[in-house]
């Protein structure tokens, strides 16, 4: 710990560069994440950034966390294994997966279903304005699942957090969140939502197709893990 403070000066100057470092490095798995569903479950470039930035308020959020916790324990609650207390935090991942996969079936088919009972009314349209928020669940969800992804940055933060007062742990996760998304997730994110709204436009007898591909891509990935144990 010693030879990190010194190298950084201070946590929140190591929050600062760990976190750009982080966010244009490992957010690989991340841009995989949010591009699929963007372009399986979005029309639009507004809405496409918008998910990005629903992603990372759900990581940020759960960073704080692990800071609070990880400062009242006195210890990293999160090494660079993939245990969180013995749990295997990979597998909320998997499980958000599938629940994603789940979530855009469920939408195509109710969109569908709509549609050719010729029912998709002003009414209908309201009722699926107020059901956006629960849309928004499995990017929260995502978020918070990516945010436990044990890695040695997020280590080093939580180490730091473990020795600092539950609020400055807090303020310091908040500001490696912060610089952690300073990523091109943003950018790729737009696009894909810029791409899909394209997509809509032009080849609307595909888009059926392609949020059903999606939908697959994200249940399989979830589920595999569970089948090759």
């Amino acid at each position: 710990m010693e030879n990190i403070i010194a190298q950084y000066g201070s946590p929140f100057m190591a929050a600062i560069l760990i976190g750009l470092g982080c966010g244009f490095s490992c957010g690989s798995t991340s841009t995989v994440f949010l591009t699929t569903y963007i372009m399986g479950n979005e029309n639009d470039t507004k809405k496409g950034f918008f998910s990005v930035i629903h992603f990372l308020l759900g990581k940020i959020m759960v960073m704080i966390l692990l800071g609070l916790i990880s400062s009242l324990m006195g210890t990293a609650i999160i090494g660079q294994n993939t245990t969180i207390g013995g749990f295997d935090s990979k597998i909320i991942l998997n499980i958000v997966e599938i629940f994603t996969g789940i979530m855009i079936l469920y939408k195509l088919f109710k969109k569908k279903s709509c549609c050719d009972k010729k029912s998709c009314s002003k009414t209908v349209t309201n009722k699926e304005k107020k059901e956006r928020i629960i849309e928004h669940v499995p990017l929260w969800l995502a978020g918070v699942a990516y945010g436990m992804t044990p890695c040695y940055p997020l280590a080093v933060m939580l180490l730091f957090s473990a020795t600092l007062t539950s609020l400055n742990a807090c303020l310091l996760m908040l500001v490696f969140g912060i610089f952690n998304s300073i990523s091109p997730v943003i950018i790729y994110g737009t696009m894909a939502g810029y791409f899909s709204k394209k997509m809509y436009k032009e080849i609307p007898q595909y888009v059926h197709l392609i949020q059903g591909m999606a939908a697959v891509i994200f249940i399989f990935v979830g589920v595999y893990p569970f089948i090759i144990k």
